[in-house]
């Protein structure tokens, strides 16, 4: 028998069909949802569903298999989720990306991939195809310009300690107004224009210093044929810019205050002479001769 005395009467809603209906409730945490046993039973019993790969009605064994009629059918609805045709980036052809070679689910085949996209390098300005956050088409071009803006951070931070201001200068050989990209640049936009300068420059030197004439076939019969840099032979037949070929090296630079003049000439190899350059000892070898 049910002891009634510790027990309260209770109005509660049945969940299916409704009604209200008073029973015996000990806590109010544990009172009944349902009017009675039936309704229990009807609203706790399994409904068919439909199998959402296979289309089959089925009466569910377990709660929560109330969309596929069993694991198989689970297995390849998902895997033909996943396994949906894409369309390539390159050629906009739709493909499955799990029978490509590579599995790439955006080309559909290596060519694609290796054509795309086009881009414009940062460094030397030339067309690549490279990856979709790729600036430099190759490590040396990323090398140059780091380094080029590294030495344009460190002039920015020297004029700023210093005050200095970099202004617009003419060039004094094509008289083009520029900037200059750094503090050494005073005369010439370019190398060009220097290069041009100096060699004006050095032929006015070796007129003004000129004493007589100079006789090439004399400097040839008086060193033998031989260069007096390298101590071998020289090629009569040969012309420059051909290493072996001949020509003249002042003892005393001219940039040096050197003269030309037969006692100041020697015979040389083209590639011997650039080398050189206006190094060397040249006061001992002058005095030598």
């Amino acid at each position: 028998m049910r002891d009634k005395t510790k027990s309260k009467r209770q109005e509660i809603t049945c969940l299916h069909c409704g009604e209200n209906k008073k029973v015996y409730v000990k806590k109010d945490h544990l009172a009944p949802k349902f009017c009675g046993r039936p309704c229990y039973s009807l609203a706790t019993a399994k409904k068919e569903c439909v199998c959402k790969n296979c289309g089959m009605v089925y009466l569910p064994k377990e709660t929560g298999r109330d969309q596929f009629c069993g694991n198989k059918c689970k297995w390849v609805f998902n895997g033909a989720q996943r396994r949906k045709q894409t369309i390539c980036k390159k050629c906009g052809a739709e493909f499955n990306w799990w029978e490509t070679e590579k599995r790439s689910k955006e080309f559909c085949s290596e060519l694609c991939e290796k054509t795309w996209p086009e881009k414009i390098c940062v460094g030397c300005g030339k067309k690549f195809v490279g990856h979709q956050n790729t600036k430099w088409c190759s490590e040396k071009c990323f090398y140059e310009l780091k380094k080029d803006r590294y030495l344009e951070n460190q002039r920015d931070k020297y004029r700023q300690s210093r005050g200095l201001e970099i202004k617009e200068k003419i060039c004094e050989e094509c008289g083009q107004l520029f900037t200059p990209e750094n503090l050494y640049q005073i005369r010439f936009c370019s190398n060009k224009c220097g290069e041009k300068n100096a060699k004006q420059n050095r032929n006015q030197l070796i007129r003004y210093r000129s004493y007589g004439r100079v006789y090439p076939d004399k400097i040839w019969l008086r060193d033998g044929g031989i260069c007096q840099i390298c101590k071998t032979k020289v090629d009569r037949t040969k012309k420059a810019p051909h290493p072996k070929s001949v020509s003249l090296d002042h003892i005393v630079p001219i940039s040096k205050g050197g003269t030309h003049e037969m006692s100041n000439l020697r015979l040389a190899h083209f590639l011997c002479n650039s080398k050189r350059g206006n190094r060397g000892e040249a006061q001992l070898l002058l005095f030598a001769s």
